[in-house]
C-alpha cells in the first residue's frame, strides 16, 4: 500500500517537473498573464483597491483584494515590469500578492499566518516538488520541513496557505503510522561505547547505539571512527589545570575500562517527538523510538553493523642486540630437516626447503624487514645471543583485538616533577617508555590472508645519569608505518641505536669469591656498548571453532 503510494507521487512528481521545464517563467510560481515589458498608471486620489481592480482588468485578470488593503494613489507611477509595478505598490502600502488560477490575490502584510501541515518525512521531498510543478509553491513566502516531526510549517497571505493546504488535500500521501517502539538485539557488536586510557590520552571507540544516533543527529567522529581526546583531568594536575590543588584534584574515580564515553548522552536530547535511540548494556540492545515507517531502515542498518568481525592475536618483542654482533652477521647458512631447523648470520628469508642447505655470502648483510615464517627460528638466535650477553629480550607481550581495533601495548614508567610557585606546589607526571600502538586489518584475497597494520612505535627512556637542573631528561623516539604482512610472518621494525654501560666480572671459580683476597682473583671491567632496539610485530588470525568464524569477514 504504502509503496504504491509512494511510486504515484514519484511519478507524479516527474510529469510536472516535465510540465514545468516546458512552460515559460519562472519554477514554483505560476506564470503572469501579463508581457514583461514596461508599465507606467497614472492617478489622481484614486483609491488603492481601485487601482489594483483597473491592473486586473488591463491584464485580464480576476483581482481578489482583502478588505484590510486601503490607501489612496496620487501622481504618475513608473515599472520596469508589472510585477514591479506590484512590488512597488507591495512596498509602500505594506502589502503581500501572488497570482494563481487566473486570479491576482492581494492583502496586507499584517494578515500573514502560518499553519503546519502534517506529512510523514519521506512524502516531503516529493511533495514540495509536486507543489512547485503545480505551479502553486511561491519562494518569496515561507516553508519550513520538521522531518523529525513529520511537519511542514507555511507562511504567507491566508489565500496561499489556504490553496498551498488544499492542495496537498488532493494529493496522494503515506499516512503516519505514529511513534513505535522497537528493540533490536546485537549478538556481535557492542552497543555501547569503548573507552580506554593510555599515557595522557584518552579513545573512544562508538557503539551501535552512539552510530546510530549520530547518524540521526547528523554528527560524526572522526574519520577513523575513533575518537581521541586528551584526558580532561588526570590524577596529577598540571600548575595551569588546578593550582595548587596536588595531588589531591585528581580523579575522584577510576574511569570504566568499557562503558559510554562520559560526554556522550544516553538519551538524544531532541523535542517529545524526535527518535530517541537508548542503549541497554544488559542486553547487549539498542532501543528505537520513532516513527513506525522508519523502523525498516533500523533493522537493516543494524544488520549490516552487527556482523562477526574477525580476532587477530598481536604478539611483540622488544629486543636490545649487541650492534657488533650485526655487523658481523656477514655469513648465513640455514637448514631444515622435518621439524628440526638449524642456522647461522642474518636470517634474510624463509627457511630452505625439507633437506636443503642454504649458504649465503654478503658484504653488509642485514635483517629483513619482513620475517617470512622465520620468527620463532630468529627468536631462537636472539635468545643464543643472550647467553652471551649481546641480546636482551626486553618483553614479549601479546594481545588479543578484533579486527580494525586498536591494540595498545605500553611498557612505560613515570616520575613527577614538583613545581613550586608562589603559595602553590603542585606535581607534574612525567612518562616515558615504549608504547606500541596496533590497528590489524585482515584482507583476503583468492585464498590467501593477509594483515595490514598500522604501527605506531614511541621508544623512548628516562636518563637518570644525564640531569638537568637537579632532574631526569627523557629521551623518546617515535615512528608511525604501514604494512601489510602475510599470515604467520612478522614485521620487523629498527634502526634505533643507544649506549649502555655493561658492568662485566670474570673470577677463579671458589678462589674469586674470596673475602679481600678475592679480588686478586678476579677482573672487573666497565665497558659501553652500543645497541639497536628491534620491534618484531606477529599478527595470527584466530580461528573459532565453531559457529561464526570471525577469520572469514563477510565481503
Amino acid at each position: 500500500m504504502f509503496e504504491s503510494v509512494r511510486r504515484v507521487l514519484r511519478l507524479l512528481t516527474i510529469a510536472v517537473g516535465i510540465a514545468a521545464a516546458w512552460a515559460p517563467g519562472p519554477l514554483g510560481a505560476a506564470t503572469v498573464p501579463w508581457p514583461d515589458s514596461s508599465y507606467a498608471y497614472y492617478a489622481k486620489q484614486e483609491a488603492l483597491r481601485d487601482a489594483l481592480a483597473t491592473f486586473g482588468k488591463a491584464f485580464g485578470v480576476n483581482t481578489e483584494i482583502s478588505k484590510a488593503v486601503s490607501g489612496t494613489i496620487n501622481g504618475r507611477l513608473f515599472a520596469d515590469t508589472p510585477s514591479a509595478f506590484l512590488d512597488q505598490l507591495a512596498t509602500a502600502y505594506g502589502l503581500q500578492w501572488f497570482y494563481h488560477g487566473g486570479t491576482l490575490h492581494v492583502s496586507a502584510a499584517a494578515e500573514s499566518v502560518s499553519e503546519s501541515i502534517e506529512m510523514t518525512s519521506e512524502d516531503i521531498p516529493a511533495l514540495r516538488a509536486a507543489l512547485e510543478g503545480l505551479g502553486v509553491f511561491n519562494a518569496r513566502f515561507g516553508w519550513g520541513e520538521l522531518p523529525d516531526r513529520g511537519v511542514v510549517i507555511v507562511s504567507g497571505p491566508p489565500a496561499y496557505v489556504n490553496l498551498v493546504r488544499r492542495t496537498l488535500a488532493t494529493l496522494p500521501v503515506t499516512r503516519s503510522k505514529g511513534m513505535s517502539i522497537s528493540v533490536f538485539r546485537l549478538k556481535h557488536a557492542s552497543v555501547d561505547d569503548r573507552t580506554f586510557f593510555y599515557r595522557d590520552r584518552q579513545v573512544v571507540v562508538p557503539g551501535v547505539a552512539t552510530i546510530l544516533r549520530n547518524i540521526v543527529t547528523n554528527q560524526s567522529y572522526a574519520a577513523t571512527g575513533v575518537r581521541t581526546d586528551p584526558i580532561s583531568t588526570i590524577s596529577v594536575p598540571s600548575v595551569s589545570a588546578a593550582p595548587g590543588a596536588g595531588l589531591s584534584s585528581g580523579r575522584s574515580a577510576s574511569p570504566k575500562a568499557d562503558g559510554p564515553a562520559p560526554d556522550t548522552p544516553d538519551r538524544l536530547t531532541a523535542p517529545a517527538e524526535a527518535p530517541v535511540i537508548q542503549a541497554d548494556t544488559r542486553l547487549n540492545a539498542v532501543i528505537v523510538k520513532d516513527l513506525a515507517e522508519r523502523m525498516a531502515s533500523y533493522r537493516d542498518l543494524v544488520e549490516l553493523l552487527d556482523v562477526p568481525t574477525a580476532l587477530i592475536e598481536i604478539e611483540a618483542a622488544v629486543i636490545d642486540v649487541n650492534t657488533t654482533k650485526l655487523a658481523e652477521l656477514g655469513i648465513r647458512w640455514q637448514g631444515q630437516a622435518d621439524n628440526v631447523a638449524g642456522g647461522f648470520g642474518a636470517v634474510r628469508s624463509a627457511l630452505p626447503e625439507n633437506g636443503e642447505l642454504a649458504l649465503g655470502i654478503a658484504k653488509n648483510a642485514s635483517l629483513q624487514t619482513i620475517l617470512s615464517g622465520t620468527g620463532a627460528f630468529f627468536l631462537a638466535k636472539v635468545a643464543a645471543l643472550e647467553r652471551t650477553g649481546d641480546a636482551t629480550v626486553l618483553s614479549r607481550p601479546s594481545v588479543l583485538t578484533l579486527d580494525n581495533l586498536e591494540a595498545v601495548l605500553d611498557l612505560s614508567e613515570t616520575f613527577y616533577i614538583k613545581l613550586e610557585g608562589e603559595r602553590v606546589a603542585d606535581l607534574q607526571q612525567v612518562t616515558a617508555g615504549v608504547l606500541l600502538r596496533v590497528t590489524p586489518r585482515l584482507v583476503e584475497s583468492a585464498g590467501t590472508r593477509r594483515v595490514k597494520m598500522a604501527v605506531d612505535v614511541e621508544d623512548g627512556a628516562i636518563l637518570q645519569e644525564d640531569r638537568i637542573a637537579d632532574l631526569p631528561t627523557v629521551r623518546r623516539s617515535t615512528i608511525s608505518t604501514q604494512a601489510i604482512v602475510n599470515e604467520y610472518d612478522s614485521l620487523l621494525i629498527g634502526g634505533y641505536y643507544f649506549e649502555e654501560k655493561v658492568k662485566s666480572r670474570q673470577k677463579i671459580p671458589v678462589l674469586g669469591d674470596l673475602p679481600v683476597l678475592g679480588l686478586l682473583f678476579s677482573e672487573r671491567e666497565d665497558t659501553a656498548q652500543k645497541r639497536e632496539r628491534l620491534f618484531m610485530i606477529t599478527p595470527r588470525v584466530i580461528e573459532m571453532p565453531s559457529g561464526d568464524t570471525p577469520g572469514r569477514a563477510p565481503q
